[in-house]
């Protein structure tokens, strides 16, 4: 959940406004079949879901990532989504101040819920979801109120953390302020 930022891919009408996105990645023989659940959600503002290259897949959100931006960070490892949790993240994310700004939602499957064996240094085994808040603004504006704080989970959605282990992460990055150079043009190929 995030505003709508002011992306070529979204229609302009819907910039800055409160938008869900689904991030989702098909590896299997069938995606028609396997992707059914997700498309039967309703008519997505735009869908871009198709084929990709992996390398494409790992950057498509890289733009909206740049290095010159300060983040406040706040994440519980989750062992299921409860209506009470669900209530509150919603709420918490529409609290939103900034359009880069995020909160987010992560499904965690396969070999991490595995427990057979030694866990090595791979610890909440019992974790299926990760649920955070990501606090994001420009240098030279102030973290109030985009630091910790109800709209980045400060202390937990419903000022209360949900469940599992937390992580936090707090830091301006040290490139220069300001939006990086421009770069080449995208291509068709490398588009999300």
């Amino acid at each position: 959940m995030r505003l709508a930022p002011p992306a070529p891919f979204l229609p302009q009408v819907w910039h800055g406004r409160p938008i869900v996105g689904i991030q989702v990645c098909h590896s299997g023989a069938n995606p028609a079949a396997d992707l059914a659940a997700v498309r039967a959600l309703g008519d997505p503002i735009v869908d871009l879901v198709g084929p990709k290259p992996y390398v494409a897949l790992q950057s498509m959100l890289n733009v909206m990532e740049p290095k010159w931006l300060h983040r406040y960070w706040k994440t519980w490892f989750l062992p299921g989504l409860s209506s009470e949790f669900l209530d509150a993240f919603r709420s918490s994310a529409l609290k939103v101040t900034s359009p880069l700004s995020q909160s987010v939602l992560f499904h965690l499957a396969g070999a991490l819920n595995d427990r057979e064996g030694d866990d090595g240094a791979v610890g909440n085994r019992d974790a299926r979801y990760i649920g955070g808040f990501a606090g994001t603004w420009p240098p030279g504006a102030p973290a109030d109120p985009h630091g910790p704080g109800p709209e980045t989970g400060g202390s937990g959605p419903g000022r209360s953390p949900p469940a599992g282990p937390t992580s936090t992460s707090c830091w301006p990055r040290t490139t220069p302020a300001g939006p990086p150079p421009p770069t080449a043009p995208t291509t068709s190929a490398s588009k999300p």
